[in-house]
């Protein structure tokens, strides 16, 4: 991601399944916006999300 993008750009994850994408943003410090569109995937990214540091 560092390669990919700059500090502070916003990152569009379409296939946000395993979150990994989100984690990455926050741990870098950059904006994500991120969407699942398979209800399963999309239900283990919202509890996963709860995870992360505020």
């Amino acid at each position: 991601m560092k390669n990919s993008s700059r500090s502070g750009n916003t990152v569009a994850d379409f296939f946000g399944a395993s979150g990994s994408t989100l984690t990455t943003c926050d741990q870098l410090g950059r904006p994500c916006r991120t969407m699942e569109l398979i209800r399963s995937s999309a239900m283990s990214l919202k509890i996963g999300t709860r995870k992360l540091p505020a």
